[in-house]
């Protein structure tokens, strides 16, 4: 346009300045004319005025064409640049997406995974066309070149107005699109932002550890009797040698006088002794019976005899750690152990070089049960270079078991062997060792298996190759601190201890070592027994069984063989694991070690379905490749039940469903020759059982079967069994099942509760009842390790129906009273001897496990603080941090268990229901983390243990105040926090009639009270 104003300009011009011209023909202009000139002039004049303001506003407006590209390029830029720098957070969402897809995840969490994923997907695609479309915005070359021709007048006018328009055109357009693409940019923006805090709910929160929490334990605690004990007393039975979380290996010492008696030292050491016969590779804690005690060797002085004749120590010069033991013997010779998993390391010390011995027999073990002669089928060979020794230790059958079992070993040594001194004879090796006077130390590397020696050699070299002693006694420390992290108990920091006062510290630190040492006595069981090639020896024994005491040839079995389907896709396991003590770990044990390492926890299942797969059914009590029942009932289904209920998910569920259906309803399900339900009998006790509703007296009569208590935990399976099918997604499809053990079915009582039919309304307690119904006198045997005070309490999912029974909360209170030996809140405490009354007492027995809920029924019963008044004397007066400290067999765990809980105040009363019943925590500030890496932070106001403050004011989660007493396990199963205010004094917290918490086998234990109450509530 400006062109062509100018063009026409030019020609008026022109026009107007024809008369000018100095031409004589032309005639002088009339006074028109010069009017007509002047306003030629003044147009002439306005036109050039016009046409100069015009063509600055024209390059203005290319001016602002540029700046508007300018712009366009600089935007695109910045966008770009933050869509570069979202990638690292895209790119970090896709990997962690993938990690928690490969962890153990719940069917929810999953579900919420997987629909993140595809969020995910959506907003990568979203990532790349805003991308794309911004690319576009800084190539804009071309229309760089037409503002250049517009500016330089090198178009002729119509492509000018043209290219005008076109500029203009493009520029809006663009501008359009680069505002949607703010906006775009700021979408993904927002969206990235929402997936990453959608997906931090599922993500594990990072933990720091507390550095040093081993010195907190004493492996010492528990091997001598119960010191506070009102009768009988049994020993913890505990082993302090070297063992790794869950280990095959525990490597440790076997004193003199502990294979006397089934009373004391069942783990193979016990204190009072003055001598150590032997170091064995195996050991298994805390058992009643005992066990184990595979590939003996002891370091001596004698260059002629084959015999572990022990030696002289004091325990002053005496050590152990979490993964360490050490003693000076009094002839000066000194042993040092370390263990990994699957082996163990020794280094042994002499203070004369040439009279360097060690002596390996084979055929010991911890257990007098030898065959006559002692010919046991035990082997051991010196290898031809004489840098190894291998063989096969054989152990004796273990607690009214039946055949022998295998331990494969394969053993080298850091220095040479005197080859005219050193040999085997009759399954033992003496080798002397040719040291300098200057090396008086042997390091000893020795590998098992209960497949092969080749397998012991393999899971020497995969885990101790070439790690010297301090490597390996680092490596287990650590192992053992990151294991006893899963538990922060802020009083252990360095920090927070140093506040104590001078007067309190010793008090503190004596807590401290004996939750420490507790939860470390938690992971020693079950045990690792496959090899690091997933090989392991299989628990089926083909009919005709052997005779007893056999070593009975088995096949060799592979973890890989055992796949299954999990969520619709093809799972497996990596790790078989043995040593189940299943009666007395049901209670408590399985439930923790599900909640913080449901990993593990899942394995371990997976175990018990493949050895259920290679024996016929859920074994009893497994030790090696072996089943026992050395006690009443059919306890797995309570571990199965009890382990899923807290965490672990991840095994062969439809086949345990299997199983668990097969042991509760087959009359001849049995683990090779050991029934379900029946002891080491012929005649199965099912068939009664379900036809009477209880286990009649003296039955069956060549062995009677403690009637009483194996009624009771027949309950508790039954219990155990019907939740277990309840809680799977094919319950409709076991509805007759389930109503038959959790309802009732025909007009029958349901079978978990079929304690009413022995329970006397006259009497007001449990009594026995012959085949016809008739009431027969109790005997003295009539609960297995207990009494009927004890046993009455042992059912806590049906407490409310009890305590009808009792006569209501009052006569219940009272009778609990009567077992706790309980005066009033202000006089004199029940001893430690009252609290741990034996197994004929009639006050509470905190050593063994069926009493192990009882003072939790006091919430039941309306009366919460008398377990919050209870239960710290108990841990005050019968657990101490002496070598007596456990007040019972720890039988794997289970005990030291129940320690740790308690100081939580957080109990699993019903081993089949996920949920505590809440008691006051006994440390003021502790971090649970649980296995899916959330944690559970657990603050009072003040130190409970220490100052001796004991009852609950208040308490509250995440903030709101909850009043109930039963604390269902997915109110913080994602993580959450519970704080209390405490009291000196009594309170009536959780005491009104409408907390009482839910009961009965068929209850809702989702909820926090048996009834809802009115309007929201949290607790609801």
């Amino acid at each position: 346009m400006f062109f062509k104003r100018t063009f026409v300009a030019v020609l008026l011009g022109t026009t107007m300045l024809a008369g000018c011209k100095g031409d004589s023909d032309n005639k002088p202009a009339d006074t028109s004319s010069k009017a007509d000139a002047a306003t030629v002039a003044e147009i002439s004049q306005g036109t050039f005025t016009a046409l100069n303001t015009e063509s600055d506003n024209s390059r203005g407006t290319n001016k602002q064409f540029q700046e508007r590209i300018n712009e366009l390029k600089s935007v695109a830029d910045a966008d770009i640049a933050a869509l570069q720098g979202l990638q690292t957070r895209l790119t970090k969402l896709d990997e962690t997406i993938s990690e928690l897809e490969a962890t153990s995840l719940s069917t929810e969490e999953l579900a919420k995974v997987r629909g993140l994923e595809e969020q995910l997907k959506s907003l990568k695609d979203d990532f790349a066309k805003s991308l794309a479309a911004n690319a576009e915005f800084t190539s804009l070359d071309k229309l760089n070149e037409q503002v250049a021709r517009l500016e330089n007048g090198k178009i002729g006018a119509v492509e000018f107005s043209a290219t005008h328009k076109a500029v203009d055109a493009k520029l809006t357009a663009l501008e359009a699109a680069a505002k949607t693409g703010e906006l775009s940019v700021a979408d993904i923006k927002d969206r990235l932002t929402k997936l990453e805090a959608d997906l931090k709910t599922l993500l594990p929160e990072v933990r720091e550890d507390i550095a040093g929490l081993t010195k907190f334990v004493n492996p010492f605690i528990g091997t001598t009797l119960a010191e506070v004990a009102e009768k009988n007393p049994h020993s913890g039975n505990v082993n302090p040698g070297a063992q790794t979380p869950f280990g095959m290996v525990s490597f440790g010492p076997d004193t003199r006088g502990s294979n006397n008696a089934y009373g004391y030292g069942s783990g193979g050491y016990h204190y009072p002794d003055k001598a150590i016969k032997n170091f064995s590779m195996t050991h298994l804690n805390g058992p009643g019976c005992r066990g184990q005690g595979a590939v003996a060797m002891m370091p001596t002085d004698d260059l002629t005899s084959f015999v572990l004749t022990g030696a002289n120590y004091s325990h002053a010069n005496e050590t152990a750690e979490p993964g360490f033991y050490k003693v000076a013997f009094d002839n000066n010779i000194v042993s040092e152990l370390t263990a990994t998993t699957r082996t163990g390391m020794a280094r042994f010390s002499w203070p004369d070089a040439t009279k360097a011995v060690l002596v390996i027999d084979s055929k010991q073990s911890n257990n007098f049960r030898v065959p006559a002669g002692g010919d046991n089928g035990s082997t051991i060979a010196l290898s031809a270079d004489h840098k190894s020794v291998s063989g096969k230790s054989v152990v004796a059958a273990f607690c009214d078991g039946t055949w022998l079992k295998p331990v494969y070993f394969y053993a080298t040594f850091d220095k040479p062997l005197h080859a005219a001194t050193s040999s085997e004879s009759k399954g033992a090796a003496r080798l002397h060792f040719d040291l300098q006077d200057t090396e008086k130390s042997v390091q000893v590397k020795i590998g098992i298996s209960s497949v092969s020696v080749e397998n012991a050699k393999l899971n020497l070299e995969a885990e101790n190759k070439n790690l010297s002693f301090e490597a390996l006694k680092a490596q287990a420390s650590a192992e053992w601190n990151k294991r006893l992290n899963t538990i922060q108990v802020d009083l252990a920091k360095p920090d927070e201890l140093a506040k104590v006062s001078a007067a309190q510290l010793p008090a503190a630190k004596t807590h401290l070592t004996k939750f420490y040492t507790a939860l470390y006595r938690v992971y020693s069981g079950p045990t690792v027994y496959s090899d690091v090639n997933g090989e392991y020896r299989s628990m089926k024994q083909t009919a005709p069984f052997p005779a007893k005491d056999a070593l009975p040839v088995r096949a060799t079995d592979n973890v890989s063989n055992y796949k299954f389907k999990l969520n619709g896709e093809e799972a497996g396991y990596n790790t078989h694991y043995s040593g189940f003590s299943m009666w007395d770990t049901y209670r408590s044990q399985a439930q923790l070690i599900a909640l913080v390492a449901p990993d593990e926890a899942s394995e371990m299942m997976q175990s018990l379905v493949a050895d259920a797969k290679q024996c016929g059914a859920i074994p009893h009590w497994v030790d090696g490749s072996d089943d026992t029942i050395p006690m009443q009932g059919d306890h797995g289904p309570n571990v199965v039940a009890g382990s899923y209920a807290f965490g672990a998910r991840h095994f062969d569920i439809e086949s345990m469903r299997t199983f668990m259906k097969q042991s509760a309803f087959k009359d001849d399900s049995a683990c090779n020759n050991k029934l379900s339900v029946g002891r080491n009998d012929n005649m199965p006790v099912l068939p009664t059982y379900k036809k009477l509703g209880y286990v009649p007296a003296n039955f069956p009569q060549s062995n009677p079967w403690h009637a009483g208590s194996a009624t009771v935990e027949m309950v508790t399976s039954d219990r155990s069994i019907g939740a277990f099918l309840k809680a799977l997604p094919t319950a409709a499809s076991d509805k007759l099942e389930i109503d038959d053990l959790l309802t009732g079915a025909a007009g029958k009582v349901a079978r978990a509760s079929n304690w009413i039919n022995l329970f006397d309304d006259t009497k007001k307690k449990l009594e026995l009842k012959d085949f016809n119904g008739a009431w027969v006198a109790s005997a003295s045997k009539t609960f297995h390790e207990s009494t009927e005070e004890n046993y009455i309490w042992a059912f806590a999912h049906d407490w409310s129906a009890l305590i009808e029974k009792l006569g209501g909360k009052s006569v219940a209170i009272d009778r609990l009273n009567k077992l706790f030996v309980f005066s009033s809140f202000t006089g004199t405490e029940p001893s430690g001897h009252q609290l741990n009354s034996g197994e004929g007492g009639t006050t509470f027995y905190i050593g063994n496990e069926p009493a192990f809920q009882t003072p939790w029924a006091y919430n039941w019963a309306g009366s919460p603080k008398h377990a919050q008044y209870v239960i710290p004397i108990i841990m005050n007066k019968t657990f101490t941090t002496n070598p007596g400290g456990i007040p019972g067999n720890d039988d794997m765990g289970a005990t030291s268990t129940w320690y740790v809980l308690a100081a939580l105040g957080l109990y699993p009363v019903i081993p089949s229901e996920a949920g505590f019943a809440v008691s006051t925590p006994q440390f003021s500030g502790i971090n649970l983390w649980l296995g899916n890496g959330r944690k559970l932070r657990i603050e009072t106001d003040k130190q409970a243990l220490l100052d001796d403050t004991r009852y609950i004011e208040q308490m509250k989660l995440d903030d709101a105040v909850y009043s109930g007493t039963w604390l269902p396990l997915e109110k913080i199963a994602k993580g959450s926090k519970l704080s209390f205010t405490l009291s000196k004094l009594t309170t009536e917290w959780g005491a009104a009639p409408e907390l009482t918490p839910p009961s009965g086998p068929n209850a809702d234990y989702s909820k926090a009270t048996a009834k809802p109450l009115p309007g929201p509530q949290i607790i609801q």
